[in-house]
């Protein structure tokens, strides 16, 4: 059914609500989807086929998704009847006896969740490649490449239409990455937006979130209203919004101050071919009337070397010293654009939790950080960050732009990602593995 690849998940909703498509029949458009293609790439996992049918017969909740077809990562959103491996043999088929707040509300958006999407074990990695699936996962652009991670599953299933959009989670790029490298739309929230409750209290002290990989920036901006606001009992909440993700993306925002960053944080070259859609990125931007300076950010971008690992707290608190010398940055500027990752798609195999050297795999000239420089940053300082598939490599593979903005505007951010997504477009591209 070309309808999974083409339609995002509001018109496919729209379907279901007009009567021109039933949620059964969606669902068995997805499930034949994944059938075809998941030996190619290896993302869509712990199919519960006999949960979503049931789902159907009861009556689906009247919500925005009403009989859309959809798929949890296999991390976190905790789920009765959605048992997990994290993305690890030590945890393999974990069954939970409630579910969390996250969860609960994604379903009442009427959504026909049937699985569960592959993740690096623990969620850790720009990569999707544990052992517990059995091989990699695998990007439809191109095989041998990465999808990214830690929602690499999410962000292949997406991409190669077996479904519309997915759950994923991102403490260190983990929704942006997959975005970037599968041509999708991924928005990270302001830290404390969406609830963590009931099984964790915070995620990763705070700089985990959960977010969604999808094809539109109403998808996201939909899904993120349904399921935003603190679950009770927790410690903290983010900043009331002063309008809904939905109602910003009807307009665009104020001529936005824009800082350009054409390099890593710290001054570092990156992929010409990268460098060059975030020069482009500019050039669309200012063309809608923003305006463009030269900036990047000079705070002390700390590694985990540099945070004593028995001194827990004072690492939280060096995290949260950071958070401010950003928020300092953005006493100047609305909005920091730089590239989402520092070069296109990594072949598969670089980023195998094989090697016993951490340190290198993290922070080594090949290493994590140096494939991933930017996203990571708005985790430890909480902010909203939005990456866009608008580049594509000469190879064929997508290119991620990245924006963020200040701690608790979201509001303007995914209202900037609306108006870039009216100008250049990027749904009409497809991978060529996809449904066809």
């Amino acid at each position: 059914m070309t309808a999974l690849l083409t339609h995002d998940a509001t018109a496919l909703a729209a379907l279901v609500a007009a009567k021109d498509i039933t949620p059964t029949e969606l669902l068995d458009a997805a499930l034949s989807a994944s059938e075809r293609l998941n030996p190619h790439l290896n993302a869509v996992v712990l199919i519960q086929e006999d949960v979503a049918r049931r789902a159907i017969a009861r009556g689906l909740p009247a919500g925005p998704f009403t009989g859309v077809p959809f798929l949890l990562k296999d991390l976190g959103c905790e789920a009765m009847d959605f048992p997990s491996h994290n993305g690890s043999r030590l945890f393999a088929g974990t069954r939970y006896p409630g579910n969390s707040a996250i969860y609960d509300r994604i379903s009442a958006t009427g959504v026909v969740t049937f699985g569960r999407t592959t993740s690096p074990e623990g969620g850790i990695g720009a990569a999707t490649e544990a052992a517990v699936y059995g091989a990699p996962t695998r990007n439809p652009w191109n095989p041998d490449h990465t999808p990214g991670g830690s929602s690499g599953g999410a962000g292949a299933a997406v991409a190669a239409g077996i479904v519309p959009f997915a759950h994923g989670s991102d403490g260190g790029g983990s929704v942006r990455i997959p975005a970037s490298n599968c041509g999708l739309f991924g928005f990270k929230p302001t830290r404390a937006r969406l609830p963590d409750g009931p099984y964790v209290g915070e995620g990763w002290a705070g700089m985990a979130i959960d977010g969604f990989l999808t094809k539109s920036v109403r998808d996201t901006a939909t899904m993120l209203d349904a399921c935003m606001g603190a679950d009770p009992g927790a410690p903290y909440a983010a900043p009331h919004m002063p309008v809904s993700h939905a109602a910003a993306i009807t307009r665009p925002p104020k001529r936005l101050r824009i800082a350009l960053c054409e390099t890593t944080f710290t001054d570092t070259a990156i992929d010409p071919q990268v460098r060059a859609a975030v020069l482009d990125a500019a050039k669309l931007l200012e063309s809608l009337g923003h305006h463009i300076t030269p900036a990047r950010p000079k705070g002390a971008f700390a590694y985990a070397a540099t945070l004593p690992p028995t001194r827990y707290l004072q690492a939280v608190g060096q995290i949260h010293a950071f958070g401010r010398q950003m928020a300092a940055f953005f006493d100047d500027h609305d909005i920091l654009l730089s590239a989402t990752m520092a070069e296109p798609p990594a072949r598969i195999g670089r980023f195998n939790h094989a090697t016993e050297d951490y340190l290198s795999y993290r922070i080594g000239p090949q290493g994590i950080f140096a494939y991933s420089p930017f996203c990571a940053v708005f985790n430890a300082s909480g902010q909203p960050a939005a990456s866009l598939p608008l580049g594509m490599s000469a190879e064929g593979l997508p290119i991620g732009i990245h924006l963020a903005a200040p701690f608790g505007d979201d509001a303007t951010l995914i209202a900037l990602c609306a108006e870039i997504e009216q100008a250049a477009p990027w749904m009409h591209r497809r991978p060529p593995l996809a449904v066809a």
